[in-house]
């Protein structure tokens, strides 16, 4: 029987090898897959999915490690998915604790808040530092990414609620 540090550190471990393995499967293998030019990004979802599993400091946590991640392997602006996925997170940590019941449904509503800000934040800040214009790639990108994302997410919430069963850490009595 594992004690409780070994249960949290495995348990961290696999979230961040399963948020590696869904990038690279949607950079390698489903990059081919696509709907208005635009392939599934999972990383949005699955923080989502493990903030709302995981509470509010759970969720800082997989935000830092999936920016961080996403940041190493996506060029363009040094640090936004980092501090983007810390704060969608945090946020999704507090509403869930506050709100909402953690369900499929509900991390389906979490995640389509998180794209939305990371997706406009991103072309928000392409079109002001950069003066790119924009136009409609904004909203037939997002539906792309959306539709085919939305397509694997109950794959995905599988594999979190899974993990975090798998690896529950009772909390100690006080």
């Amino acid at each position: 029987m594992m004690d409780r540090s070994s249960r949290a550190f495995y348990k961290w471990v696999s979230y961040g090898i399963l948020i590696a393995a869904a990038m690279i499967a949607s950079s390698t293998i489903l990059y081919r897959f696509t709907i208005f030019s635009a392939s599934p990004s999972f990383v949005p979802y699955l923080v989502a999915a493990i903030a709302m599993r995981e509470g509010i400091a759970g969720a800082a946590g997989i935000g830092l490690m999936a920016g961080i991640i996403t940041d190493a392997m996506v060029p363009g602006l040094a640090g936004f998915y980092t501090t983007t996925f810390v704060l969608c997170g945090i946020v999704v940590g507090i509403l869930c604790h506050l709100l909402f019941q953690k369900h499929y449904f509900a991390s389906l509503l979490y995640w389509l808040a998180s794209m939305l800000v990371t997706n406009g934040l991103y072309y928000v800040i392409r079109f002001l530092l950069w003066g790119r214009p924009i136009g409609g790639a904004f909203w037939t990108r997002f539906l792309g990414e959306g539709l085919t994302t939305v397509l694997f997410t109950p794959i995905l919430f599988f594999a979190v609620w899974k993990i975090s069963r798998r690896f529950l850490v009772e909390e100690e009595s006080i």
